[in-house]
């Protein structure tokens, strides 16, 4: 093979290291803003764009545009609609950029993610084109995802940025709507201890709970009544002479064994 179609078989080189240091930085920028209660600014139909994106239960879609806004950024020659190498000179990795970047970003932050778009739907060399959507399940929100392509193509890094940071907020809000925050119990009757314990004592531990209620029994103790007690515990099938301990659970005060 001639070496310039060789070069050209080869796409695009993805610097991983800059690829997951814009992501890093962007994400911060974005979360700072999300805790602040601050959207990102970007013109209208690029926001509402987003927020199809972000509705529609395909997540291959969000997932493969973070992946071409940190490519185009990263590398203006990229050209977004080829994500597969060997579609041309200006081609890139798209699988390689969500594998070993995007994905696992996603899941070291607890967003919710798929296992990659490029498993779950972008497969065998598909190009990021109108003529795809034929083949996908919400063509609606594929529509949005090349519109903001179309963006994206066309647009400068620093034009491209707030848009990204605009989509790491988004994914920020699709992980604290997943959150559901538990009613903290203020206080049991005893009717309702009763209840908790005797379920507690329902459930095979091999003695792990009893021990545990006792122990939490003793702490209650000594805290009620402001005892200098020592509390001590050992797993259940410890050797009480190996231990040092004189059962499984010993409480010593000032030194005595109680």
């Amino acid at each position: 093979m001639p070496l310039d179609e060789l070069l050209e078989s080869m796409g695009r080189r993805i610097d991983e290291v800059t690829l997951a240091a814009l992501l890093r930085r962007q994400f911060q920028e974005a979360l700072e803003l999300y805790l602040k209660g601050i959207r990102p600014s970007t013109a209208n139909h690029l926001s509402e764009a987003a927020d199809v994106l972000f509705a529609t239960k395909v997540q291959s879609f969000r997932e493969a545009l973070l992946g071409c806004f940190l490519a185009k950024i990263s590398d203006p020659a990229i050209d977004v609609r080829l994500p597969y190498a060997n579609q041309g000179a200006n081609a890139f990795q798209g699988r390689a950029v969500d594998e070993d970047i995007v994905n696992p970003f996603l899941q070291e932050h607890q967003i919710p993610c798929s296992k990659g778009p490029y498993l779950a739907m972008f497969r065998r060399s598909v190009k990021f084109v109108p003529e795809t959507r034929d083949g996908l399940r919400d063509k609606g929100a594929y529509d949005v995802f090349l519109t903001l392509l179309d963006f994206l193509e066309n647009a400068s890094a620093g034009e491209a940025r707030p848009v990204l940071r605009l989509l790491l907020w988004k994914f920020i809000e699709l992980r604290e709507q997943g959150k559901i925050d538990l009613a903290r119990i203020q206080r049991l009757s005893l009717d309702q201890y009763q209840k908790l314990i005797d379920g507690l004592l329902q459930v095979p531990s091999g003695g792990l709970l009893p021990v545990l209620l006792s122990v939490a029994v003793f702490q209650t103790l000594r805290e009620c009544f402001e005892l200098d007690w020592e509390i001590n515990w050992q797993a259940i099938n410890a050797a009480d002479r190996a231990s040092g301990v004189g059962g499984d659970i010993t409480i010593r005060s000032k030194g005595t064994t109680i």
